[in-house]
Formats: structure tokens, sequence, C-alpha cells
């Protein structure tokens, strides 16, 4: 072999160590480039999120200003309507604090088992998902509900509703209750404004309520008291009567029963296969009402 031919061997070699060397470099610094590139794609959008942080917007109290049946349960007495803008970093809804000055003495007899509930987005009252256990004693200072709950970003609701006492007459009675402050993370809110404004009004009916299973058109299947340890109404003529039908009772209508108020309570179901004879049929939330045949006379039907 020729010294020439091993000459050029060796500048081969050299030159292909040198293109695999730069080569090498070529790749380590791609890949340290993607590297920089993926890291400051994930810098940024953390810096977009931290920048982006929740912050409550608005408080507003919705007031209800409807009057209520005396002896009735899960009144909605007054709605708060939370608004929050930004996605980072939830705040949480810890409690709300409330004054009952304005509701008629005593308060234990007016009003208990105070309840909070939400409904997330939508505006209108439904006892379907509720925070903590409740207070059944209303106390006649300040007192707190808690909640516990995150805050999603735009408009959050948030319902009180409490049951309406039977055991005093309810002439001049109402309910009135103030929204003081509303515990958010770890700051402190006022309300930024309060839709209506003056007292709930307890009407002044006397009521009567289902004692078990059996039909609405039967004196015995009523009581002037829940446990039924109370008296029977002497007839469906008393002034101001309304019939309750409570919590996991089966009412049925067979004889074109005639009462002039029925409350179906939430869990309690009211079946009719006649015609009834009513001024005012009211279905609660969380209630059942079935008309298993038509009407004859809808007319008779006051008020759905």
């Amino acid at each position: 072999m020729s010294r020439k031919f091993r000459n050029s061997q060796r500048q081969i070699r050299k030159l292909g160590l040198r293109t695999i060397l730069v080569a090498s470099a070529i790749a380590a610094g791609g890949i340290m480039t993607a590297t920089l590139f993926l890291i400051n794609i994930f810098r940024d959008e953390t810096m977009l999120a931290d920048s982006n942080p929740m912050v409550v917007s608005r408080i507003e109290v919705i007031r209800d200003l409807s009057p209520v049946l005396n002896g009735t349960s899960m009144q909605n007495l007054c709605g708060v309507k939370i608004s929050v803008k930004g996605n980072a970093k939830k705040l949480q809804l810890i409690s709300l604090e409330f004054s009952p000055i304005g509701t008629s003495k005593p308060i234990t007899a007016t009003i208990s088992n105070l309840r909070l509930w939400t409904t997330g987005f939508q505006d209108f009252f439904i006892a379907n998902r509720q925070l903590d256990a409740g207070m059944n004693i209303v106390p006649e200072a300040i007192f707190t509900m808690k909640a516990g709950i995150p805050l999603n970003e735009g408009d959050n609701y948030f319902w009180l509703s409490a049951d309406v006492g039977d055991k005093v007459p309810a002439t001049g009675k109402r309910i009135e209750l103030t929204l003081l402050h509303a515990i958010i993370g770890t700051l402190t809110y006022e309300p930024d404004l309060v839709t209506g404004s003056g007292p709930k009004k307890i009407l002044n009916n006397l009521p009567y309520y289902s004692v078990g299973n059996g039909d609405i058109s039967s004196i015995s299947s009523w009581n002037s008291l829940r446990d039924g340890s109370g008296s029977r109404p002497n007839s469906y003529n008393e002034p101001n009567a309304t019939f309750i039908i409570q919590p996991g009772h089966l009412l049925t209508n067979m004889l074109s029963g005639c009462l002039p108020a029925i409350i179906i309570e939430r869990n309690g179901i009211l079946q009719s296969s006649s015609s009834i004879k009513a001024d005012y049929l009211l279905v609660t939330s969380g209630a059942t009402f079935i008309q298993q045949n038509e009407m004859k006379n809808p007319s008779s039907l006051g008020q759905l």
C-alpha cells in the first residue's frame, strides 16, 4: 500500500470524526434549545395563571318579601349572590353572618330549623344541596351559617330557609334577617347591594298536618300538630284552614276532596284520581303531585 493511499485513509477518518462531533454538537444544541423553549412555555403559562387570580367583584342580597304561610317548612327567606372573577387560586366561602333583628319575638317561636343551600349558577331557590347541618334554634343575637364550599368564576347563589312556627297566632308576625358579612377565604366582605326592603309577613292561617297515609277527605287524616298529638279539624270549613302533607306521607284524593288550601311538602305525595276542589294547591320543591285522571272541572282548583 502506497504512502499516498494511507494518508488519504487518515484524512477520511479525521473528517468522519469531525462530522460526528459537529453533528453531536448540533443535536445537543437542538435539545437545549427545545428544552429552553418548553421551559419558557410552561413558565409563561404559570405566570398567566397566576396573573388571573380569583377575586370577589360583588355581593348582592336577594330578599324574598312574598308572605309565607304559618306552620310551613323550608321557606326561602333570602338569597345571596356572590360574583367572582378569575379562575386561578379559587376562593372558598367559609360562612355567612346574619342578624335576626326585625324578626318577631320570641324568635324561636317565629322561625326555626335554619338551613343554608346552594344552587350553583341557578338564580332561583331549590331545596336540593344543603350546606352544613343547619341550625334548629335561632338565637336572638347575630348568628353564623357555615358554608365551606369553593366558589366558581361567575355568579354563585346561596339561599337561607327556615320553618315557620305554628304554636302562636301569626297575626302581625314578620321575619326580617340581615346579612352582615360574608367570610371568603381569609377576608370579611360586606354586601354591596340589597334587593328589596321590609319584612316578610306571616299569614294568619290555621295549619293542619297529615298524620300518615290516607285520603284527604277523611277528617282522621289531619291533626293540628305535626306529631299527631293535637286535635282533628272540626270540619273543612274552618276559617283560614290549610292542610299540609308532611314528608314521607302519601295522601290520595278519590272522592273529589274539598279543602280550602293544600300544601305538599318535600318528599310528600298527593295522588289524585278525581277532581280536587281547593282554592290553593302548592307543590313545594321536592314534593310530588300525581293527577291520574283528567279533572272534570279544572276550575274547581283555584290556584296551582
